[in-house]
């Protein structure tokens, strides 16, 4: 089984589990992505080009997802617009990656994050 194919039925399972108070879930999506399943809320991290299409549709609800830089394994772009499509989450992004995004969603989902700057969302 492949690595994109374990992460398709990594996420379905992460959604499927029941979460009490007090408890987080995680999956690690190869190379860099994380998902964190909250009892009120979902965020993820960098997930990029080992995600596979199916397995970015299949992310029913995100509340934020984080991209750190560029690199293909933190950062695809067609990756991000499917997760945006999906589930309406903001993007917190580096200043290249949502240089890149500015063009390709609207901006009322895209946050730029610079270096030590302190974000509240």
């Amino acid at each position: 089984m492949s690595e994109k194919h374990n992460s398709l039925e990594a996420i379905k399972a992460l959604f499927e589990i029941s979460i009490e108070e007090q408890e987080i879930a995680f999956i690690y999506i190869g190379y860099a992505g994380i998902i964190l399943r909250m009892p009120k809320g979902v965020i993820a991290f960098d997930l990029g080009k080992s995600l596979s299409k199916e397995a970015a549709e299949a992310i029913p609800t995100l509340d934020l997802l984080f991209y750190t830089h560029t690199h293909w394994d933190h950062y695809h772009a067609p990756n991000a617009n499917r997760i945006l499509k999906n589930t309406s989450s903001h993007i917190i992004a580096e200043p290249q990656v949502a240089k890149d995004l500015g063009s390709r969603i609207p901006h009322e989902y895209l946050i730029t994050a610079n270096p030590t700057s302190l974000v509240t969302v």
